[in-house]
């Protein structure tokens, strides 16, 4: 799969589905792809109560899109340069957590309401923290 680094942004349709929206944006594929792919892949949706985990999405990236992701944990300066699936937990957030697609290294996509938001801001206004990042291998 040949990945573009121009960014449509994609929204989240329900309330647990922000890892395919964000996934969506990272293969550069519709949301209606991804979810249409999740639904073949999954026996039920979400595939678990909270939406989709971390190593969740690395299997379905790697099984569907024969796309491996790689992890990188929260450690200074680790978004510098970076471009990939972060999750985002505390705070405004859902017990559970949150992706955003990060486009750079400071500017994040929330699919929740669509918005493009300088990452500081983002964190500080929520009262939470950027936590590990899925970027494509």
């Amino acid at each position: 799969m040949r990945l573009r680094h121009g960014t449509k942004v994609i929204a989240q349709k329900r309330n647990w589905d922000c890892g395919i929206a964000c996934l969506a944006m990272l293969l550069n594929l519709s949301y209606g792809d991804v979810m249409i792919a999740a639904k073949g892949y999954w026996p039920r949706l979400p595939p678990n109560k909270r939406g989709i985990a971390l190593h969740e999405m690395e299997d379905f990236a790697q099984d569907v899109f024969g796309v491996e992701l790689e992890r990188i944990y929260r450690a200074a300066g680790y978004l510098e340069g970076q471009r990939g699936v972060l999750g985002i937990v505390g705070g405004t957030m859902d017990a559970a957590g949150h992706w955003v697609f990060l486009k750079n290294d400071q500017t994040i996509i929330d699919p929740d309401d669509e918005q493009v938001y300088d990452l500081n801001e983002y964190l500080r206004e929520n009262r939470c923290r950027a936590a590990t990042l899925l970027v494509v291998a």
